[in-house]
Formats: structure tokens, C-alpha cells, sequence
């Protein structure tokens, strides 16, 4: 027999990680997955056009207590559309220091028709779909200096830009 009482645990949903969302546009559909602690704003702007279609908006705090605050390595995926795309770029957003933002604060993406592969940028790189990427541009947080473009081709298959200010808790809780 023990003196110890029972204590009840008491959990919280765990919120999905990752935001996947489908769109359709000219008869195709493109299914984009980002994870929710690194972007805030994901934008496709389809080939021919020059008009942004939002893919994902931040909406509220992501709760990412369970890992401490968001995580530093993350993913981006793209598939779908008449170039049939299966991309999948791996993100590395790791801070300089704790507790600071990391360094990334917009990705661009540029797709193509399969082909050469892109020559991977400062902290983002292909993991799948490299021949289908034309070129990688990461904006850094003015802190942290400049980014850079990689490969030089046409963005025939459009242009995805994730912007990097998503609220987490924590720090924002």
C-alpha cells in the first residue's frame, strides 16, 4: 500500500505539424505540405500569370511546446500540376544563437519541367525533385546578410514564396 494519491495526467491535443493544402487551378491540382512553426504565408503563382494565389495563411499561434518551440529543420513539399512536379526541399532555419529566430525569412522557389538539377541554396537543398526546381532564392533576415540565388533558368512551372513569421508558442504563448 502506498500514500501516494493518484494524480490524474492531463494532456493536450497535439496539433498537426504540418499544413497541407490542395488547389486548383487551370484544370490541375497542386497539393503544397509546410511546416506550420516555419511559415506564415505560402503563395503560388501558377505559370503565365503574375497574380499569387494564397496556398496557406498562419491563422493563431502554433502551439509547438512538445518540442520546445518550433523546430530548426522542417520540409516543404510540392506536387501535382501539369508538370506532374514531386518536389521536396529540406530547410534548415537553425538559430545563430537559443532563443533567437532563425535566419531564413522568405524562400522562393522557381519549377520547371524536369531537367538539370538545382544547385542547392544557403540552408534550403532538394532532397526529391531537384531536376524540377529552376532556382532557389533564400532571403535572410537583414541581420543575418543577403541569401542567394541559385541556377539561372525559366520558371515554367511557376514560382511558390514561403514567408517566415509564423507566431509559435512558445516564444508567444
Amino acid at each position: 500500500m502506498t500514500d501516494t494519491a493518484a494524480v490524474p495526467v492531463t494532456s493536450r491535443p497535439t496539433e498537426e505539424r504540418y499544413a497541407t493544402r490542395t488547389i486548383s487551378y487551370a484544370g490541375h491540382e497542386y497539393t503544397f505540405s509546410v511546416y506550420k512553426g516555419f511559415a506564415s504565408l505560402v503563395e503560388f503563382t501558377p505559370p503565365g500569370t503574375d497574380q499569387p494565389i494564397e496556398v496557406y495563411r498562419q491563422n493563431g499561434v502554433f502551439n509547438c511546446q512538445d518540442t520546445g518551440g518550433p523546430l530548426p529543420n522542417s520540409t516543404l513539399t510540392i506536387t501535382g500540376g501539369p508538370l506532374e512536379l514531386d518536389v521536396e526541399l529540406a530547410i534548415d532555419d537553425t538559430p545563430a544563437k537559443p532563443g533567437e529566430l532563425g535566419p531564413i525569412d522568405t524562400i522562393e522557389v522557381g519549377l520547371k519541367r524536369r531537367g538539370t538539377p538545382v544547385t542547392p541554396a544557403p540552408r534550403v537543398r532538394p532532397i526529391r525533385g531537384g531536376d524540377q526546381v529552376s532556382r532557389i532564392l533564400v532571403r535572410e533576415r537583414p541581420q543575418n546578410g543577403k541569401g542567394g540565388v541559385k541556377a539561372f533558368q525559366t520558371d515554367g512551372g511557376g514560382t511558390v514564396v514561403v514567408t517566415n513569421t509564423a507566431t509559435t508558442c512558445p516564444p508567444d504563448c
